[in-house]
């Protein structure tokens, strides 16, 4: 490809010219100067993929996105992650999910923010990728640590903005329940809002303590007794049980709490039979999993 692999000679890293464009930075403090190096070069990246001799797949393969993120290198970032946004970790990859690498190599707030931006312009649903978890640690919890939490919930709020009625709060209920009082502080409205299937906050945690198995009655009496009839009554959209289905089902069924439950409303096995009759293969196949105890 024109010698567009080969060894760029004035790489101090190794680098082919492919990734030499990728990465050089401005030799300087950050500034119009630097942001016009890095726009030559965008120009210079476009070029080449009008003739074909920048193909898609190079970004997988020279981990162009995670090299890019750098605040020096933000138009190439941008012209990267544009191109393949799956490489912001939608995808199985051989290198590192962008939004964590960031911690991986001791970076500053500003790639942060460069990721979580790019994250939510392209996966909004997943929040960016705030709450994937490497080695069992978010990078919200990571940017916590590194920045101290009021700072990094100030980027947060810049890239996921409280005005736009982000069910941030239903995430991380779900994927970092530890974190949920930190960004709850920041976020205080969206305690209020409804997800896709009309559920509240409150609904939600509940759900989620009866499949995780984490309240029992004989211990957390007042879990169960000072729930409201909105949560007692519903279905959890996740797994298309009722309450007293969610704590009759694995290993760590409580049958006090499955009485109570359907003591609160006995109708509610009318309302069971007609849910697991109704409800969709993803649902059936998670009810599936929780009776057989791996989820």
């Amino acid at each position: 490809r024109g010698g567009l692999l080969s060894v760029a000679a004035f790489s101090e890293d190794g680098h082919n010219t492919i990734a030499y464009l990728a990465v050089s930075v401005f030799d300087g403090e950050k500034g119009p100067a630097s942001e016009e190096f890095d726009r030559k070069r965008v120009q210079v990246l476009e070029k080449l993929r009008g003739m074909n001799l920048l193909k898609k797949v190079d970004i997988e393969e020279y981990d162009l996105v995670n090299n890019s993120l750098v605040p020096k290198c933000q138009h190439r970032f941008e012209f990267f992650t544009s191109w393949d946004p799956d490489a912001l970790g939608a995808r199985d990859s051989q290198w590192g999910v962008p939004i964590h690498d960031v911690f991986k190599y001791n970076s500053g707030k500003e790639n942060f923010e460069m990721a979580l931006q790019a994250g939510m312009a392209y996966f909004p649903e997943r929040f960016g990728f705030l709450f994937h978890k490497v080695g069992g640690t978010t990078a919200c919890k990571k940017a916590f640590d590194k920045f101290d939490v009021d700072t990094a919930m100030n980027i947060i709020r810049r890239c996921i903005p409280p005005s736009d009625n982000h069910l941030i709060l239903h995430h991380a209920l779900e994927f970092a329940p530890n974190l949920v009082d930190d960004i709850g502080q920041y976020y205080p409205d969206a305690a209020f809002l409804r997800d896709t299937s009309g559920h509240t906050l409150s609904q939600c945690k509940f759900y989620i303590n009866l499949r995780r198995g984490r309240r029992k009655f004989k211990k957390n009496s007042s879990f169960f007794i000072e729930a409201t009839d909105d949560e007692v009554n519903t279905i959890d959209p996740k797994t298309g049980l009722c309450p007293f289905m969610l704590a009759a089902v694995g290993e760590k069924s409580d049958l006090t709490a499955v009485y109570y439950l359907l003591s609160r409303n006995p109708k509610l096995v009318i309302l069971g039979e007609n849910a697991l009759s109704n409800e969709s293969d993803e649902a059936r196949d998670s009810r599936k999993r929780r009776r057989e105890g791996i989820s």
